[in-house]
């Protein structure tokens, strides 16, 4: 199993009743636990199937990371209309969306920020998760991460805080100003699309190997640990071990993840 890998922390993909179109931050997706959609469960059921997940990781010496979707909802969730002022709207007064169509919380409203870190507390209350992997951190300015971050540590100071940062990589590996004086980062992880897409590209036979010398190099020298180690990921759709260096080529770039400072991500079939 993972734990004998020496697998420590298990990130998984949201939970919630639509993935990351989130319809219910506080719900487990029947798709989670087991059931079928005729015959989804009832809310407690499947939380309590959830956490019994969380327990039996706990169990075998591995922590468990939430994916985290906290810059906005699907557009059917009861949120819109029952919080409309939670959301960002135009010059038009239409909501705003992303570039996945989702609409986008006004994080800079103390309520939302107060519901993010009230959400995050149920899943440890409740589940006893470890840390949040945040989707799309870079959508959101990283002060209220380090907020979250500060908080939870808090109450559970072994929580890790993991973003997905697209282009700002550098910026929110950082100390952020505002929780410098508590020792807390806004994230204690980011993802590294660079050497990703690096690594992807050797396999591929697209691009040198030395170019992983540049990637290894764009870290900030002080924080080179705080990055994630992959060569695969969710928004990666073709495989790594699909590209011309095959299934060989996808365990070597997993060496090199595994020798380099950092955090040696293995997504999922890659054990």
């Amino acid at each position: 199993d993972l734990s004998s890998m020496g697998v420590n922390v298990i990130q998984l993909t949201p939970v919630h009743t639509s993935s990351y179109l989130v319809l219910d931050h506080y719900d487990v997706s029947w798709k989670y636990v087991g059931k079928t959609r005729s015959n989804q469960g009832t809310k407690e059921e499947r939380l309590a199937y959830f956490a019994e997940y969380v327990s039996k990781a706990h169990s075998l010496g591995m922590k468990v990371v939430m994916d985290c979707v906290y810059h906005g909802t699907a557009i059917n969730s009861p949120l819109v209309t029952e919080h409309p002022d939670w959301y960002k709207y135009d010059a038009e007064g239409n909501i705003v969306k992303n570039n996945f169509g989702l609409p986008q919380f006004d994080t800079s409203k103390t309520e939302v920020q107060d519901y993010i870190i009230n959400v995050t507390k149920f899943w440890v209350d409740n589940a006893g998760i470890d840390g949040c992997r945040i989707d799309m951190a870079h959508s959101v300015p990283l002060p209220l991460w380090a907020k979250l971050n500060n908080e939870m540590k808090k109450i559970k100071p072994s929580w890790i805080m993991i973003g997905e940062a697209f282009g700002k990589q550098v910026d929110y590996a950082l100390p952020n100003k505002e929780s410098e004086q508590q020792g807390v980062y806004g994230f204690d992880g980011v993802y590294d699309f660079y050497l990703e897409s690096v690594l992807r590209g050797v396999v591929g036979k697209t691009r040198k190997a030395s170019e992983i010398i540049d990637a290894w190099n764009a870290r900030p020298s002080e924080h080179k640990e705080n990055y994630y180690n992959m060569i695969d990921d969710q928004n990666a759709v073709e495989r790594s071990a699909t590209f011309a260096g095959g299934n060989s080529g996808m365990v070597a770039g997993m060496a090199v993840n595994f020798t380099l400072d950092g955090i040696p991500f293995i997504f999922n079939g890659q054990e």
